[in-house]
């Protein structure tokens, strides 16, 4: 990989710490690597009213979860915050899994063994055209990941569709993803991954904001995502990197 590095002309990467470490190769000039963010795809910029969806989760404060289910996920992070809920006496969240994977029946036993089976819904694989039906439904969209050198340089392509999606977030990530959520979009709260304390309180956060506040935080989500992550604004980016 480093000698492909030095060979190429121009480098493209998803953030500053992925930069910053190609940068220390011997051979790769700081000046020929731009910073590009994944551009998430158009479709989650528009919420789809789906009358029989809202009819199933009405009534509860709804936690989605959209995505691969694997291992990197760090699901245990998640079924140990809902615990925490659970013994808080919370009784109207509902954890929305929307989602297929290799970890799928270990996590359904999970929450079954910690007796959680009532405050967790499993919707399964959906076309990706289907996730703007779940968004618009969540008071909160969540995520996490394993603790990894690896991962901590990069921001999920999750985190772009979510905060395109205009709703709180609530993740447990390292990295760069804490600068964007936290501080620069201000559309959620970014905890540390595998801290799955500060996981909980972040979602009690959100859970005891107002509805007016919900909204205004992930409203600033998806004006951030049109000033400076739209798809357009990445490849108009990209083409000037290229042949400026």
């Amino acid at each position: 990989s480093h000698w492909h590095y030095k060979k190429v002309d121009k480098l493209v990467v998803l953030s500053e710490m992925m930069k910053g470490r190609l940068a220390e190769i011997p051979g790769v000039e700081a000046d020929k690597i731009a910073i590009l963010p994944q551009a998430c795809e158009k479709l989650y910029e528009t919420d789809i009213n789906d009358q029989a969806l809202s009819k199933k989760f009405q009534g509860k404060f709804n936690i989605l979860f959209a995505g691969n289910i694997s291992p990197a996920q760090s699901f245990e992070t998640i079924i140990s915050a809902a615990k925490q809920l659970k013994q808080d006496g919370i009784s109207d969240i509902n954890w929305i899994i929307v989602g297929d994977g290799m970890s799928r029946k270990w996590l359904e036993e999970e929450v079954a063994s910690a007796g959680l089976s009532e405050f967790f819904t499993f919707e399964g694989m959906k076309p990706v055209t289907d996730i703007p039906k779940y968004t618009p439904l969540a008071n909160v969209l969540v995520g996490c990941l394993v603790r990894s050198d690896l991962l901590e340089a990069t921001i999920p392509a999750k985190v772009m569709s979510y905060i395109a999606a205009g709703r709180p977030m609530v993740l447990a990530m390292d990295g760069e993803v804490q600068e964007l959520v936290n501080k620069q979009a201000r559309c959620g709260f970014a905890g540390p991954a595998g801290d799955s304390q500060a996981f909980y309180e972040n979602v009690k956060k959100v859970y005891e904001m107002s509805p007016k506040e919900q909204k205004l935080m992930g409203e600033r989500g998806r004006m951030y995502h049109f000033k400076y992550l739209e798809r357009n604004i990445i490849l108009n980016k990209l083409y000037n990197f290229m042949f400026a």
